[in-house]
This record gives C-alpha cells, structure tokens and sequence, in this order.
C-alpha cells in the first residue's frame, strides 16, 4: 500500500489515481528509467488499450467512435491521446525521413508539395481541422451532436496519419525500389474507402445518401484546407520578404 502524494489517501495497488483528489500516483522521487517508463506507459496506454484501438481503428470503420458515444470506452484509449501520439509519430517520421534526403527544398505529402519551411506549421493547422471536419459533418447530420461528430473526426485523422506512416516511406523511396509504387495501392485503396465505409457505420443512412455526403463533405474539407495551406504560404512568404 501506498498514500497520495497530494492528500495522503491511502492507495490500493491497482490505483493508478488518487480517489479523492485524482492526482497520479507517479512519484518524481525515483531513477530517470522508472519515471520515464512510467510515464510513457500513462501517454501510450501500454496496458493494451492503445493497441486495442488502432486495430478496432484500422479494421472496424466508423465502429470505435459508435462505441465511444455509447458509453462503452474504458477499454479505448482516449480520442484525443491517441491522435496527439499518432500525429507526433507521423511529424517526426517526416522530420527524420527528409534530414535523410536534405538537399531537397520541398517535400511531397500524398497530393500535396510542400516548401520545407512550412512543415513546422502543418500539426497546427491539421488540428485545426478537426472541429471544421466536425462541422461539416454536423451540416449533413442534424440529430446528430457535434461532440460525437468531433469525436469521429478525431478517428478518421488518426486513422489518415496512420496510412500515411505507411505509405510515406513508400513514396519517399519509390524511385530507388520500384516494388514501392505497387505496393501502395492497396493501401490507397483501403485510405480512399475508409471515410465512406465510416460514414455508413457511425451514421447509418441509406449509402446513397452517405456517398453524397463523402463526396460533398471532403470537396468542401480539401477546398478549406487548400484555403489554409495557401494562408500559410503567402504569411511565410511575405516574412521571406
């Protein structure tokens, strides 16, 4: 048995939390190594939720934010954790990917070119996405609410990071191992489907209706992206200037 740090609450083993003030039972008091384990296993959920997710999040579309909205997610790891740990993944892929390849002044991202300099503002403005994905889904879907529409938009990007952690490398190393180009297909295909299979699952209106709304709803997210992207080059550019 243990007690609070903060309240001196007496603590059962199994308590990863104070009872009575919530505080973490984690104590700074300790080898670098533990705490560093510890605290990694708090952010990636290391008792197996996270793992858990991703594979219900890859293979179950639109299922995780359905369960999550009723109730049921004790076994999940948090929305937000595990895009914030899925987005910094895939941020210094990049990051380590292009010192690799450093004499380039630019850098390709699935349709997209973008000037070196403004990667370091893409995690901004993706975050930003997430609650306008979220209101254009609010738009089509009346009865429903806008935290679970958030909810599932913090899913999906999680679910695109993820597919591009795997098919980035590919598109990084294509011309030097041609088997690369290929073996992204089936990759792109599944990325195309996903959002559409998630959209039939989470929301369950007739697939004729669904297909206008993935057809309508990512026009309206890429024109609003574009929008931002082209912000963020011309705010660049004129500081160049």
């Amino acid at each position: 048995m243990s007690h609070c740090l903060n309240c001196q609450t007496l603590l059962k083993p199994e308590n990863k939390y104070c009872p009575n003030c919530s505080q973490s039972k984690l104590s700074l008091t300790q080898p670098f190594t533990q705490t560093a384990s510890q605290v990694l296993h708090e952010i990636l959920d290391v008792d197996g939720r996270l793992a858990n997710t991703i594979k219900k999040l890859i293979f179950s579309p639109g299922l995780l934010s359905k369960e999550f909205i009723k109730g049921r997610r004790v076994s999940y790891t948090p929305p937000l954790r595990m895009y914030l740990v899925i987005n910094l993944i895939f941020f210094v892929m990049i990051a380590l990917i292009h010192s690799s390849i450093n004499e380039q002044s630019s850098i390709r991202i699935a349709f997209f070119l973008f000037p070196t300099g403004t990667l370091g503002k893409l995690p901004k403005l993706m975050f930003l996405m997430l609650p306008v994905y979220a209101a254009l889904i609010q738009v089509f879907y009346k009865n429903s609410f806008y935290v679970g529409n958030l909810i599932f938009s913090l899913h999906l990007h999680s679910f695109i990071y993820l597919m591009f952690i795997i098919i980035f490398p590919m598109e990084q190393y294509e011309n030097k191992y041609e088997f690369l180009s290929w073996l992204q297909y089936p990759f792109w295909a599944y990325f195309i489907c996903y959002p559409l299979i998630a959209l039939k699952v989470m929301y369950e209106k007739s697939w004729i209706y669904t297909i206008f709304v993935y057809m309508l709803s990512f026009a309206l997210y890429m024109g609003i992206l574009v929008l931002g992207l082209e912000v963020i080059f011309a705010i660049l550019k004129g500081r160049a200037d």
